[in-house]
Order: structure tokens, then C-alpha cells, then sequence
């Protein structure tokens, strides 16, 4: 059986709040002792890499750098939770993605993301930086597949009906599609 995985695609840094994802990883794994982190993107994965080995979760962190193309759809398809804990933002085509993919999404109440993720629906909003909140919700989605299930179909849902005339979302759900 897979581990329950979490995925974070964008900018390895400060901004996108890569390290606070990576910071609440020993609380969600003394709640989930098998959950695994996917961190996709350039940016800081060095320092992303040394955070977790100084933290003692490297076993549970997958540094993957740039990912696009299979990989980048394998990514999506092989998660259990989306997570972007971003403190600025427009609005982010990889929370689209995620929810193209039927994945439930934690991330912000920035920008044009309050859009995308509807609180206790397609997901949870927490603020940037709350990292209690943030393993909490973590905990929660990555031990009830259930909640996973329901939040991801209803973000699939959520992103036909509201984002199709977005091109990036209609290609997104085809590309989904064909590799189902």
C-alpha cells in the first residue's frame, strides 16, 4: 500500500511556503507515521533538502526539482493531497491542476486562491504562515480518505464548472483523461 502523500508544485522557497510545509512534517507524522512529501519545482531545494534532513523526515521528503511533462502528470496522479501554503500569489494554475486531478488542496487565502479552494469543500484555507493550522489540516486529510475522496471530487467539479472556459483547465482535464 502507497504512503499517504502530499504534493507541493511551485518555487522552492520562502513565498510559496515551501519550508513551512517542510517544518510541519514531524508533527503530521507523529499523527501519520507513513506520510510523504513530494516537494516539485526549482528554486531554494537545497536549503528545502537540508531543512529536512536537519529536522529528521529526509525518509519522508522527495526533493523532485523541476518537474513537467509525464512526470509532472505521475505527480499529480500518485498524491493524496495537494498542498500550496503560498504568501502571495495570482492566481495559482497548479491548484487547478491538482483539482483537475481530483486531489483535495490545502493552501491560502491569497489572492485569487479563495476562488480556486473552497473552505471545508474542495479543501482548506489556512494563513500564510500558520503552520499548527496547517499540520492540523494535513492530519485530517491524510487520515480520512474518505474527506479525501469527497473534497477531490468536489474540487473536479468545482474547476469544470467554474474555470472550463480557462484554457489550462480544459487541456488539464483531456490530459487527465487520456491517461486514466
Amino acid at each position: 500500500d502507497a504512503p499517504p502523500t502530499v504534493l507541493m508544485m511551485g518555487e522552492i522557497g520562502e513565498r510559496k511556503g515551501a519550508f513551512d510545509l517542510v517544518q510541519t512534517i514531524p508533527a503530521v507524522l507523529q499523527a501519520v507515521p507513513n506520510a510523504h512529501f513530494r516537494f516539485a519545482g526549482n528554486g531554494e531545494t537545497e536549503e528545502l533538502q537540508n531543512m529536512a534532513n536537519d529536522l529528521g523526515v529526509r525518509d519522508h521528503v522527495d526533493v523532485m526539482g523541476w518537474t513537467s511533462g509525464e512526470a509532472k502528470v505521475d505527480a499529480f496522479q500518485s498524491a493524496d493531497v495537494y498542498c500550496l501554503p503560498s504568501y502571495a500569489e495570482n492566481l495559482p494554475v497548479s491548484i487547478l491542476e491538482a483539482m483537475a486531478a481530483r486531489l483535495p488542496v490545502i493552501s491560502t487565502p491569497v489572492a485569487g486562491t479563495p476562488e480556486e479552494v473552497l473552505e471545508g469543500k474542495t479543501g482548506f484555507l489556512v494563513q500564510p504562515g500558520d503552520k499548527d493550522a496547517l499540520s492540523d489540516r494535513l492530519v485530517r486529510l491524510l487520515s480520512d480518505p474518505s474527506l479525501r475522496s469527497n473534497m477531490g471530487m468536489a474540487g473536479r467539479k468545482h474547476a469544470e464548472e467554474n474555470f472550463d472556459n480557462e484554457v489550462v483547465c480544459k487541456r488539464l482535464i483531456e490530459l487527465w483523461e487520456s491517461t486514466r
